[in-house]
């Protein structure tokens, strides 16, 4: 499969280039950064630390898809808009876990799945996933009554905060 990386330079995108590249089945065809970013330019593989791929980074969207078959995006809510829009224009299937998106992007996501398959999750952790059940279970449970606090912890670049998972 062909794959593109929204949000390419980041953690993210970064860890999914190199389990890419380990990957018999996945070719990486593109990434995209955003045109402020540092790593602009350069070679995905270098970027992840694993050696040239020989596919350089871009920040036009549309040229970073060319000949992807899904777009695995990590970046962040302000980008998806325009991703969505393109990635549905250029027919590519979109796997996004970027966070703390707003009501324009959730219709941006729900007017390309009418076109392309389109997978979203604020954060695709299977632990988070159980634990997201078992917070449903809760509340049911104990009631709107019952006081919790919620601590979130991250790394010290995290860029948005809450996290969307914190939010959920």
């Amino acid at each position: 499969m062909k794959l593109a990386i929204f949000g390419a330079t980041g953690r993210m995108g970064q860890a999914i280039t190199r389990l890419a590249h380990a990957s018999n089945d996945l070719q990486i065809v593109g990434g995209i950064c955003s045109d402020q970013d540092a790593g602009l330019g350069k070679d995905m593989g270098e970027i992840a630390g694993i050696g040239q791929l020989g596919v350089v980074t871009t920040a036009d969207i549309a040229s970073g898809l060319l000949g992807a078959e899904v777009v695995i995006d990590f970046s962040t809510a302000s980008a998806v808009v325009p991703l969505l829009s393109v990635a549905a224009r250029q027919k590519i299937a979109v796997v996004s876990g970027t966070t703390n998106i707003d009501e324009a992007a959730k219709k941006a996501f729900d007017k390309a799945a009418q076109t392309v398959p389109v997978m979203w999750a604020p954060n695709m952790s299977l632990g988070v996933q159980v634990l997201s059940e078992l917070v449903q279970h809760a509340v049911k449970r104990l009631g709107p009554a019952f006081d919790v606090e919620i601590t979130e912890i991250h790394h010290r670049k995290k860029i948005d905060s809450p996290s969307g998972t914190a939010k959920r």
